[in-house]
């Protein structure tokens, strides 16, 4: 499983070095090999260090397939919150615009 690659003396012991065979990623689902599509280095306005993005993919296609089903329903559904969001946001300008409207109608009838 490993090998010996060389020996170094440390505080006047001799050890072999012993170097761990190169692992491959793993898929977490189906434990099949992943297959690096892309590596990106994105540098964040006030973050010391740069963020590395990594996208792999499954080796197994039926296991791939349902990641992406459940992907994409996943940005399905934050693009439904956001419609949802923006249009609550609406209803409360009109709701205040309104108020506003209101109460000035009132103020001029005093």
């Amino acid at each position: 499983m490993f090998e010996f690659s060389s020996e170094k003396e440390y505080n006047k012991f001799t050890l072999p070095v012993i170097t761990p065979p190169v692992a491959t990623p793993k898929c977490s689902k189906c434990q099949s090999d992943l297959i690096l599509l892309n590596t990106e280095t994105i540098s964040i306005e006030h973050h010391r260090f740069p963020v590395i993005v990594t996208t792999y993919r499954c080796s197994n296609s039926e296991c791939q397939e349902e990641t992406d089903k459940k992907t994409a329903a996943r940005l399905k559904n934050i693009r439904y919150q956001e419609l949802a969001r923006l249009q609550r946001e609406k209803t409360r300008l009109e709701g205040v615009k309104l108020k506003r409207e209101q109460n000035r109608k009132t103020a001029k009838g005093l």
